[in-house]
Formats: structure tokens, sequence, C-alpha cells
């Protein structure tokens, strides 16, 4: 297992800190992985909700400041509570985003934040919407990005369910790429 730091860990030091000097930091604490939060990415970033956009060459900048360390993306995206599409302008930035911090492996953790009141037990609890994961996973595969859901509001066995049925609706190939990362809190 890789040690590792989460940006959202640094959002107070945000304030008056730059993110590389954070990153230095972890690194000499023994990090050998950053996942690079949104709203928790200091100059890389730019806008809020809709209107949030990586800033693609300070990223660079970033990770090519750290070559011996890996990074992924993570992102709040409600895709399990409304139709998401995957052509749209902020989630090509992303994806665009996971490729250029993601070197070699590019990891787009998307997590929606949006409660629900039951547990999905079965197919036919899944929101429609939620399926429209199938869609974000195709197109993050057309581009080698590895796209991983969370929403701590669902059980894992909830998240599987909900990936094993976008996988059926996917090539054996794109299906590699969709999977789970849950929240351990």
């Amino acid at each position: 297992m890789n040690f590792g730091a989460i940006t959202n860990s640094w959002k107070l030091q945000l304030n008056d800190t730059e993110l590389r000097d954070l990153v230095s930091d972890a690194k000499t604490r023994g990090a050998k992985h950053i996942e690079l939060r949104q709203t928790c990415l200091g100059d890389c970033e730019s806008g809020e909700g809709d209107n949030w956009r990586p800033v693609l060459p300070r990223l660079q900048a970033l990770v090519d400041s750290f070559p011996d360390l890996d990074f992924d993306l993570a992102m709040a995206w409600p895709c399990l509570t409304k139709k998401s599409d995957p052509s749209g302008e902020q989630f090509q930035a992303a994806l665009e985003a996971a490729k250029l911090v993601g070197r070699h492996t590019p990891h787009l953790r998307i997590v929606d934040p949006s409660p629900f009141d039951q547990a999905w037990e079965k197919v036919e609890d899944i929101p429609t919407e939620a399926l429209g994961v199938t869609e974000l996973a195709r197109e993050a595969a057309s581009q080698g990005v590895i796209l991983s859901m969370e929403n701590s509001g669902q059980p894992i066995r909830s998240m599987a369910l909900l990936v094993s049925e976008a996988r059926k609706q996917l090539s054996d190939e794109e299906g590699t790429y969709l999977g789970l990362c849950p929240d351990a809190t």
C-alpha cells in the first residue's frame, strides 16, 4: 500500500500556503501518491460548481515538479441524481486533467455527494440517472482514463450493483475502466 495525501485535508493551509509546498511537505513525510481534490487545488483550479475547471498548465507544472510521485484527480459530480453529458465541457476538462496528472495511469474519481433515502438492493432500485455512469465510463475508457465512483450515502454493495449493471452495457475493455473507490470514513 502506498502512503499518500488528499489535498482536501489541506483546505485551511491552502489559504496561505502554495499547493506545491504542501505536496513537497507530504513527499518529505513519505507520501508516494497525492489525490488532487476539486476545490482544494489552490491556483491549479478556477471557478466553483458547474463553472469549476482545472487549470491545466498549472497542474502540469505541479506534477512535473514531482516526477517520483503518483497523482490522481477527484471531483464532485452529481452523476447519480441527474443526467450527465460525457461530452460536456466540465467532464472533458476533468478527463484532460486526469490524463495530465495521472501520466501513464490516468484516474478520475467522481464523488457524488447526493444523499439517498434507501440503499439500492436490486437493479430496479437504481435511479435511471445513476445508470448514466455507463456513458461517462465509455467516454473515460475511450480516452484511457480509469473512472471510479464514490457515494458515501450508499453502501458499497449498492455501488457495486451499479457498477455491475453499467459494465453489462459496456464492452469488456470499457468495463475494465470503471470501478469503485469507496470512502473509508
